[in-house]
């Protein structure tokens, strides 16, 4: 019923038994009241109230059923208090029953307009409807189901009859709808010619087989509004509508504002029933020679396999508004078809075989604000096919063939709002469509597009002053190919001042602020170029919080790790270099991306199916993912000790070795959760991590471990999960390690020793080894022991100088070669007069006396040190003040006979060229390498103690004064001034 609207609720109610001549009404269920499109004069929305009553019964014969009318209307208060409602009756016949409707004179109030619906197995007569009518006012009948039966009045032999005062009682019904019957089914009074229906405004039929409709409906029902005829096996139209006159409303009803927006969609006065005729899904396959005229609002031909259609088939129509043919074959159309039809506001062609739309065809269609023309064979838009359309609001060109829309097809006064031409295979984005002025929707999904078409068609784009548009819109790429949504050039321009190019500059930003862009099912690389744009949308953001969720479909494609992530959830060091740089040591197996913000390279080797650790990696900081394979060991390869983060999550790890603990010095997050390890080594608790997993595993609580409880407390803040590293021993299971008391920490009790003589004696024997080997390794290595006493317990023994004369302010004169400054200034001094507690040295540049000849503060500097140390290399060799001062500190060598004298190998050096004195010294003394490993160690210890501190403050002055002076000696290139 196209103006009524009114719901049939499908509801589940109790099945009854009903004996025969019961009154009853336990089957039937008052439901609640529901808005329909109409409304009172007076502007009251009326309701709609339903009745339902579905019967079914167990026996063989048909049993009468007893509708009570009083009960049904006059008990419910709610219905009585109505001004006017309409009430729908539904009786659902599961089992035969004969209905029989009775009371009807205990009514209060003639407030009722009826619907009343007979379906299933129901058997009735004329006579019992008429109860109905009078004790309401009967505006629709419906029918549904071929077993529906229609019984001779009592005392009459023709229920048909124009005279009968029944029939009479029902002449009022203005909607007649039958469903899924045969016309055999439809009371014959609709076709008797003594029977006038003058408010009889539409038939709906669905599902009856017609071949045509009865002659005699032009006599019976003269003022018809509306004719339904859908799947009803028609070959032709009906002759329909055979009058122009139309037909108000009963008792004053209109439609409300609302019902515009209803399937119909008409501009018809409100009081006034709209003209309909729809013929859909039947055999209707040739129109060409057909024409329909008269009063029409609506004509729908859907779904009819419809071929051909002749140029003047609607040229008679007169208030055509709406015309549908979508869903039939046609593959092409007159250009003349919609001549003449300025009434025209919707035209629906969709899901045909059109291949090419005639340039005229719409020409005349001033005020049609819907085409649709989706799902045809178009593929080609003729120049100007829309450009009389002023008027047009919604086109829709999705699902065809269309590769490109080179000119804008539509005038400069077009009112254009929703533009749909998704699924089809541009090859570029037409600019017109921003210039469109009140453009809300642009779907432009599924057609291949890249962002380089999206880049040009932004190029002729008018930024307004105001940056945005006063309206957001949509933009729809979904489905497409677009990978990033800006260059390089046009990141460059973001990040200058926006004075610099407003034009060029200024349209990207224009784009994510006036439009909701959706991106879902593209390709977008989330790489350093993403993470830009994802920078500036992220300050748009921060602004307007508000318009957080337009970029909830910008979701990252690459790389894997990051698939479907919405790019404002990416965190910096996330971002991954595009390009793959081809690292011929990233393994076969693994993906190796360098990131964005630090070039560290990320090797992902999750999931891959790995029995072992790779042996070989991309050298520089590397980040390891080897989650979720199955890998029971991890060995101390070299590249280790560049690994920032190990993800080991999930694998089959039993144990972890020292060696490979000792190696991550680098490591800042380490995974270790969900694996096998029992126990872990000391070696862990010099890590200097930020984040570690243990969880996952069940390690050994005993008292060897009660080490790693004590540690687990002092670092659980950088712990993760540290409440599920969990016990798994004999004693204690499934308990959080950190917490577990101390006392629980056991180990089985030891078995007895049997023999404990001999146990002892090993222990003595090896003992008396022990120290046996300890004083040959004393003797043999007596310089290194001394050293390592020296390191290591600051002991001094045997061999110590006394330098308690006052008069050596220094703690040693360093003798060096300017060449080497360089070395000897940023290593040896800065090492020296920083340890704690600081060296007192004597240098040439800082603490020479000023006018006194060189040689004298030479000697002079030699008696006031306690040691000379003399920096020995090629350069030195060849300086005559170095000598100089080498063979002053000689001579008091030999004089005080004391070690004096500290000789430092600088580089490797031909002796054969050296000064003889120099040689001399070199056989009969040892002397100091830099490249040894212990050759700090062994400087310290030659080294006197420290008479006296100097303030750090004075360290950093005095260094910086250093780093001055050696700067300006090298840009001279006269290294020679510092000596």
């Amino acid at each position: 019923m196209v103006e009524y609207r009114f719901v049939l609720l499908v509801v589940l109610v109790r099945a009854v038994t009903i004996s025969s001549f019961k009154y009853i009404n336990e089957p039937c269920s008052l439901f609640a009241k529901i808005s329909t499109d109409l409304e009172t004069k007076e502007g009251d929305t009326v309701e709609l109230r339903m009745v339902y009553c579905t019967l079914s019964h167990l026996e063989n014969e048909s049993l009468k059923f007893y509708f009570d009318i009083s009960w049904a209307f006059n008990a419910t208060t709610d219905i009585n208090n109505y001004n006017l409602v309409y009430v729908s009756v539904v009786f659902w016949c599961l089992s035969p029953f004969e209905l029989d409707f009775i009371n009807p004179h205990n009514m209060e109030k003639k407030n009722i307009v009826l619907a009343l619906s007979l379906r299933g197995e129901c058997k009735a007569s004329v006579q019992n409807l008429a109860v109905f009518a009078k004790a309401t006012d009967l505006r629709l009948l419906g029918l549904a189901g071929t077993k529906v039966t229609w019984l001779a009045a009592s005392g009459s032999k023709n229920v048909t009859h124009g005279n009968d005062s029944f029939t009479n009682d029902m002449k009022k019904l203005s909607s007649l709808l039958v469903q899924d019957s045969f016309p055999a089914n439809i009371p014959a009074m609709f076709s008797d010619l003594n029977n006038v229906w003058r408010e009889m405004a539409e038939v709906n039929f669905k599902r009856v087989p017609l071949k045509g409709i009865p002659e005699q409906w032009k006599t019976t029902m003269p003022l018809l509004q509306s004719l339904l005829l859908v799947e009803c096996n028609l070959t032709k139209p009906p002759e329909f509508p055979w009058s122009d006159s139309t037909l108000e409303y009963q008792r004053g009803l209109r439609r409300t504002a609302d019902s515009f927006h209803t399937v119909t969609s008409t501009h018809v006065q409100g009081n006034l029933y709209v003209r309909v005729l729809r013929l859909d899904y039947n055999n209707i396959v040739d129109l060409r020679s057909h024409e329909f005229s008269g009063l029409l609002h609506v004509l729908s031909l859907r779904g009819n396999g419809l071929r051909t259609i002749g140029p003047l088939c609607f040229r008679k129509l007169r208030g055509i508004q709406r015309i549908d043919l979508s869903r039939n074959n046609l593959v092409s159309l007159p250009q003349d078809l919609f001549r003449g039809l300025t009434s025209l506001r919707q035209v629906y062609l969709r899901s045909n075989k059109l291949k090419i739309i005639e340039q005229k065809l719409f020409k005349d269609l001033k005020n049609v604000t819907i085409v649709n023309l989706r799902q045809n064979n178009l593929d080609y838009i003729p120049k100007g096919l829309f450009n009389s359309l002023d008027s047009l609001e919604i086109l829709d060109m999705g699902t065809n063939n269309i590769t490109k829309i080179e000119e804008n097809p539509f005038s400069k006064n077009a009112s254009l709002q929703v533009l749909y031409l998704d699924n089809n295979r541009l090859s570029s984005i037409p600019s017109w469509i921003f210039l469109l002025p009140d453009i809300r929707l642009i779907n432009l999904s599924s057609n291949g597009l890249k962002f380089q078409d999206l880049d040009k068609a932004l190029d002729s784009l008018i930024v307004p002053v105001e940056g945005e548009t006063k309206q957001l819109r949509e933009l729809d790429l979904s489905g497409n190919n677009i990978t990033t949504l800006i260059d390089s050039d046009g990141l460059e321009m973001i990040k200058r001042d926006e004075k610099s190019n407003p034009i060029y500059q200024a349209k990207y930003l224009y784009l994510w602020k006036s439009y909701l862009i959706k991106l879902s099912g593209n390709p977008l690389a989330c790489d350093c170029i993403m993470s830009a744009v994802a920078q500036e949308v992220k300050k748009l953001v921060q602004s307007r919080p508000y318009i957080r969720s337009r970029f909830s479909t910008w979701k990252c494609h690459w790389p894997q790790r990051l698939k479907n992530r919405m790019i404002l959830e990416i965190e910096e060091n996330q971002w991954m270099v595009r390009e793959e740089k081809g690292n011929t040591k990233c393994p076969v197996q693994c993906i190796c991306l360098e990131r964005c913000s630090d070039g560290r390279m990320t090797v992902d080797c999750e999931r891959r199916n790995l029995t072992e650790v790779p042996r070989e990696v991309p050298q520089g900081l590397v980040e390891l993912n080897l989650e979720a394979n199955t890998i029971q060991s991890v060995p101390a390869y070299p590249y280790m000790v560049n690994v920032t983060i190990l993800r080991l999550t999930n694998n089959q790890i039993k144990s972890l070795t020292a060696s490979t603990v000792e190696r991550l010095e680098n490591i800042e997050i380490l995974l270790l959760d969900a694996n096998q390890l029992t126990t872990l080594p000391r070696e862990i608790k010099t890590l200097n991590f930020t984040t570690l997993a243990l969880d996952g595993n069940l390690f050994k609580c005993d008292c060897t471990s009660k080490w790693m409880k004590d540690w687990l407390v002092k670092e659980r803040n950088r712990i993760k999960n540290i409440e599920r590293v969990l016990c798994n021993s004999e004693y204690v299971h499934g308990k959080p390690m950190y917490s577990l008391p101390d006392d629980q920490f056991i180990c089985p009790p030891q078995l007895k020793e049997k023999n404990a003589g001999i146990i002892a004696a090993c222990i003595l024997g090896a003992l008396l080894a022990l120290v046996m080997i300890v004083a040959v390794l004393i003797y043999k290595y007596n310089g290194e022991v001394k050293v390592f006493m020296f390191t290591h317990f600051n002991w001094h023994p045997f061999d110590r100088i006394d330098d308690s004369d006052p008069n050596r302010i220094y703690d040693a004169f360093l003798s060096f070669s300017g060449n080497d400054a360089d070395w000897v200034v940023n290593k040896l001094q800065r090492r020296l007069e920083t340890h704690d507690p600081p060296y007192k040295l004597c240098i040439h540049h800082r603490d020479f006396e000023p006018g006194v000849p060189i040689d004298e503060n030479i000697l002079k500097s030699l008696d006031q040190s306690k040691r000379m140390l003399v920096v020995l290399s090629s350069s030195y060799a060849t300086s005559d003040w170095c000598l100089m001062e080498f063979r002053a500190a000689h001579r008091k060598v030999i004089e005080d006979r004391m070690k004096y004298l500290i000789l430092i190998l600088l580089e490797d050096v031909d002796t054969n060229q050296l000064d003889k004195e120099i040689q001399n010294y070199l056989r009969s003394n040892t002397y100091l390498t830099v490249k040894s490993k212990w050759f700090w160690q062994n400087l310290f210890y030659a080294m006197p103690f420290p008479t006296r501190e100097i303030t750090s403050e004075r360290n950093q002055e005095h260094f910086a004064a250093i780093e001055e002076e050696l700067e300006m000696a090298c840009n001279t290139g006269d290294t020679a001034e510092l000596v």
